[in-house]
């Protein structure tokens, strides 16, 4: 319910019938991660506000809500995690990287400005670099947007390092065949264009 926006049935369910809003499967993926991924703000409004969701549960990778509407650049969910649900803007990951990293790596500008300028995300956090070990922050990336390549695999919702270069567009990384083919649906159309 809550991945599909159904926001009525989520308060039912939470509300009405007991279920665990905070219950997750077996990668520890939530309701409210699901519908942050997915942009249904009244659905994260009703598990957070109404249903007492853990706003800064995070699957096992270590990425919250707040990271992946960041990934995804869904840039009013952000603002709703951030200045109605209290989500942290500097949760990382467990390869290190933080939404201002993420964003920066998808290139959402918005969500990047607001992210700095509104919700006191560091901007000078850093990831090491995987070829090299040098440090890598938001704002190396703001200046040289390639080096986000580097950070992330390019498939939302998987935080690994992207070794691999994508064959067609050598644009952008996956740390595996599996992430690649997993994205390609929404990848080859950018992929064709280059």
């Amino acid at each position: 319910a809550a991945q599909e926006g159904h926001e009525v049935v989520v308060r039912t369910l939470a509300k009405e019938c007991g279920a665990a809003v905070n219950q997750a499967d077996k990668d520890c993926t939530t309701p409210l991660f699901m519908a942050a991924q997915e942009g249904h703000e009244a659905v994260v409004r009703t598990l957070v506000k109404e249903c007492g969701a853990a706003v800064n549960q995070a699957k096992n990778d270590g990425a919250t809500p707040l990271f992946m509407a960041a990934q995804r650049g869904h840039e009013a969910m952000v603002r709703t995690l951030v200045k109605e649900c209290g989500a942290d803007v500097n949760t990382k990951t467990l390869q290190g990287v933080t939404p201002l990293i993420v964003s920066s790596q998808q290139g959402h500008n918005k969500i990047v400005k607001f992210l700095v300028k509104h919700a006191g995300a560091e901007v000078h956090h850093s990831v090491p670099h995987p070829h090299t070990q040098q440090p890598v922050t938001a704002a190396d990336v703001a200046k040289d947007p390639k080096l986000a390549l580097f950070l992330q695999c390019g498939r939302p919702g998987c935080s690994k390092h992207g070794a691999k270069k994508c064959a067609g567009c050598e644009t952008i990384r996956y740390c595996s065949a599996e992430c690649q083919r997993a994205h390609w649906k929404e990848h080859k159309a950018a992929c064709r264009a280059v």
